[in-house]
Formats: C-alpha cells, structure tokens, sequence
C-alpha cells in the first residue's frame, strides 16, 4: 500500500459514555450520557484536517471532545415512554468525512443481560434512520439514470421527446421546469408510448411537472416534483407494469377544491403496479374527498392484480369529506395487493381512512407501516378500514405501528356484511391494551400475539439475540459502518444529529429488571475520510 492510501484511511475515533440505568423499570434516576473522554489521534493529513466534535445543540459554540450530558427518565415500565437523548456531531477539521461509523464499544455491566431487552425505538443520524427494515417508509436518495436514450435541454418539451419516442427509450430531463400549461397545450403530459422511462436528472427537489397521464404499459416516472394546479396528478388508466417512484406532491390540489383530488389514481385494469418512494405532503379537497394514492374506481368493472405500494410518506391529508392515505375500491377484484413500509401521519376530514380496503381485496398483505394522527369531524376516523370487501378474512394485518390514539382497526357497521375473521396479529399497539382500537362488528380481529414496542427495523439488518428488535447489545455485536454522507467541514449549520431513544422491551420482561444498573457504556463515533 503506499503512503497516500495509508494516509487517506486514517480515522478519528469518539469514544463517548452513555446509559446509566438506575432502577430502570418503574424506579426514577439519571444517567450520565455521553460522559467519557475523546480519543482523537492521526487526525493530521497532507491535505488537511478530520476533526470530530461533540455540541449539545445544533449550531453550539465551543464544540467538545467530551460532552458531559444528563439522560432523565422515570417509570421505566416494559413498553413505556421512551428514554431519550441526542448529540450534534461537528466536523471542525477542513476536510470532508465521507462516512460515518457509530456502534457500542464497551460497558462496566450489564446483568442478567438487561441489554439485550432494551430496545432501540428509534436510532437516527440528522433525520435518517440507522436502523434497516422495521415499519414505515425508508426513502432513499434519488439517483438519476445513467442509461439515457434522449437528453432534454431545459427548453426542450417532454411532450416532444415523448411523441418522437420508440419503445422501451429512456428520456432524461435536465431543466427545472416542465409546469407551463400554455406549453403543452393541456394540463397532463400524455405517455402512450411503452415501457419507456421520463426521469429528470436533477431529482424532485429540483425539477417541477404538470401532471402525466399513462396509457401505456411499463412505463416509469420517476424525479418530479408535480404541479399543484390539478386535481389529479399522475393517472394510470389501463396500463400494466406502470412504475411511479421518487416523485413528490407538495401542498397538491386546493382547499377550497369541489371535485375530487387524486395525487395517484390507478384506474380499473392496471395491474402489475409499483408505487414506491414518493412523498405526499398536503393534499387537500373541500366538499370532495382526498386521496394521496387511489386504486380503482367504483364505476368501472375490470378488477386489477399485483400491485405494491410501499415506502411512500403520506402526511397532511386533508378534507371537510373524506381524507384517505391509500383508498383500493375496484368495481372489480384487486389481487395481489401489498401496501408496506408507508408512513401515513396527519390526516383530518369529515372521515379519514389512513387505508380503505373498500372492495374485494383477496390475500391483500398491510405490513409494516407506521400510523400516526389521524382525526375525523366524525366517529369514522380509522387506520385500516373495511367496507364491500367480502374477501376481509383473507387479508393480513401484521407488524404496524399503530398509534396508541389511533382507531386501528375497523369495519363498516352497514357496508360490510357478513362474518369475518381478521388477522391482525404481531402489531405494536402503542401499548399493550388492543382492545381499544378495533371494531369488529360482529366479526374477530385477532389481535394477539402483539409486539412490545414498535418496529423500528434491526442493526444491520441482522437480529443477534434472535429476539426479533434491535436493542444495546445487538450495537455492541453489530457497528454500524459506512453511514453516507458523512460529515463535511462546519460551515455554520451542518451539525448531524445523532439521536437515540430505548424503551424496556415488552410486556414479556415484566418487573424482572427492577432495581439492575446497566452502566458505564461506551459509544464509539468514527469519521472516516474515504
């Protein structure tokens, strides 16, 4: 190896104490958090600087090698509130950490393995989850495509390159603007040419559109960030294969809309469907309802198959009718359906239904998604809603994270005749009392077997103690290494957040803890250049 690739794979090690548990069950006391001393050694290049410190808030000054940090908490009961705690990492060198490493180095004790039955409810770095799997939606960055077939200028219009097209072309799309109606002559952008992909190469945040209207099979959208001017925003109408990914839909349609509001609608008849990665933030209806992600519709017949909505983020919904997250109501049957690791948080309206299953969906699997703040003028205010599905005993409810306020569960009192038999196990409850958040009506919701905290995903992906979380022990097993992008030189308002909350796992662990100290623990923060 010569000296510039030993140089360039220096790395500066933090070494930082956390976690003095007291009591940890239903006992008060604090603990010294982040309390241990820095090791910052071959921190010296040929080009500059890597320098890794420690501030108790974003922006602090005098940024430390060691922080000194209290952690309070009370009541630690199984399943309880969570103990919680953050430190903003700064790099204060002049060159650019590349990535990051965090894991749990060492601890003075840990008995009865107390460690392994504390649960990391949530573990993140300025905003991104460090955990993989687990419920709700994990958006990663948008990357444009390398294999385009046409390259727009930013004057160029998508309606042209897409009339000149042949199948199966990758059209990439450098401008900043595809909105202007008077352009194109209509309010979508009409795709009738198959199975080829319109991506913009600056990604969402950078690339505005009017809407798409797809007619033709395997086709992809993916980057934009779609106009709000309309009603509806990408339409799907008889087109198999049609993938709809890494688009966002901010602030979409209006408050003061009378006619309905789709940000995606899947017209009867596509099948073979994938809705992934895209962000909903506001989408709004008056006198009409609200629909982030629409499957079907009530007036058509054909029934549609294989479709997967999944790591979507849907958030501010809202309508004086109806406010739905995700809403499947084919005339015909929709089978094959998954909705999984979707965030849904923040609905409002005469009714919310977070996910309307309100037509035949057999074997539909809802796993995984993370339910959050939902509220209705009215009592029909629901996570997972049934109405006209005769095929409800066949679908699977398992591994949410249903709110502890949230009404998790429901079916309609009229609309949904018949017996069922739900299975609606293995979901974390927000407590260990399901009882509260499911309507039966005359039906089961099996409800057992419940987890005891939520799903926030595995160290790793890997479960080391096989106890199906990711606890404190399972960091010390498993470090986390090559967290991108890591950390570049301070320039006033680039802190990372590094922030952790545990909770003692549930309800199985009972008081078997009561009074045991699990202390002296290290955490160990490594900036690494390559």
């Amino acid at each position: 190896m010569n000296l510039k690739a030993i140089i360039m794979n220096k790395q500066i090690m933090l070494a930082v104490g956390m976690i003095l548990f007291v009591g940890a069950v239903v006992t008060y006391g604090t603990g010294a958090f982040f309390s241990d001393t820095a090791n910052a050694t071959g921190n010296v290049f040929s080009s500059g600087t890597l320098h890794l410190k420690l501030t108790n808030i974003q922006g602090g000054s005098n940024p430390e090698d060691t922080k000194d940090a209290v952690w309070n908490f009370s009541n630690m009961a199984p399943g309880g509130t969570y103990a919680t705690s953050s430190v903003w990492l700064r790099n204060t060198g002049s060159l650019s950490g590349e990535s990051l490493a965090i894991g749990i180095t060492s601890w003075a004790n840990n008995p009865s393995n107390i460690a392994k039955q504390m649960r990391i409810a949530e573990m993140t770095l300025d905003g991104n989850n460090l955990l993989k799997g687990g419920a709700g939606a994990t958006i990663p960055e948008y990357e444009a495509p390398t294999n385009c077939t046409v390259t727009l200028s930013g004057s160029d219009r998508l309606t042209d390159a897409i009339s000149s097209a042949s199948d199966g072309d990758v059209i990439c799309a450098t401008g900043s603007n595809y909105s202007s109606t008077w352009e194109y002559g209509a309010s979508k952008i009409t795709v009738n040419v198959p199975n080829v992909t319109i991506a913009s190469v600056n990604g969402p945040d950078n690339t505005k559109s009017i809407g798409f209207d797809v007619t033709a099979d395997g086709v992809t959208i993916t980057g934009f960030s779609i106009d709000t001017n309309e009603v509806v925003g990408i339409q799907v109408t008889d087109a198999d294969g049609v993938t709809v990914e890494h688009n966002v839909f901010k602030d979409f349609g209006s408050a003061a809309g009378t006619v309905n509001t789709h940000a995606v609608y899947l017209v009867n008849g596509s099948s073979d469907a994938l809705v992934q990665y895209n962000v909903f933030d506001g989408v709004r209806a008056d006198t009409k309802s609200a629909k982030a992600i629409y499957v079907g519709h009530t007036a058509g017949t054909p029934g549609a198959s294989n479709i997967e909505i999944s790591n979507n983020i849907i958030k501010n919904v809202e309508s004086n009718k109806g406010a739905y997250g995700i809403l499947v109501n084919a005339a015909g049957s929709t089978s094959g359906l998954s909705i999984h690791n979707n965030t849904i948080d923040g609905l409002s309206g005469g009714w919310t239904h977070a996910i309307g299953l309100e037509g035949a969906t057999p074997n539909a699997v809802v796993a995984l998604n993370t339910f959050a703040d939902l509220s209705a003028s009215g009592a029909d205010n629901t996570a997972v809603f049934f109405e006209n599905n005769p095929s409800a005993s066949s679908v699977m409810i398992n591994q949410n994270n249903f709110e502890k306020n949230v009404l998790a569960i429901a079916l309609h009192p009229v609309n949904q005749v018949g017996t069922y038999s739900i299975d609606a196990t293995d979901n974390w409850w927000g407590d260990f009392d399901p009882s509260d958040q499911i309507f039966e009506v005359n039906s089961t919701i099996d409800t057992s077997n419940f987890a005891g905290g939520p799903f926030a995903g595995l160290v790793n992906g890997a479960d080391t103690n096989g106890n199906g979380f990711a606890d404190l022990q399972d960091l010390k097993n498993s470090h986390i290494t090559d967290i991108t992008p890591g950390l570049d030189p301070y320039d006033g308002s680039n802190d990372k957040e590094f922030y952790l909350a545990v909770q003692l796992d549930g309800p199985s662990t009972t008081n078997s803890f009561q009074g045991l100290t699990l202390d002296g623990v290290n955490i160990e923060f490594t900036l690494n250049q390559l």
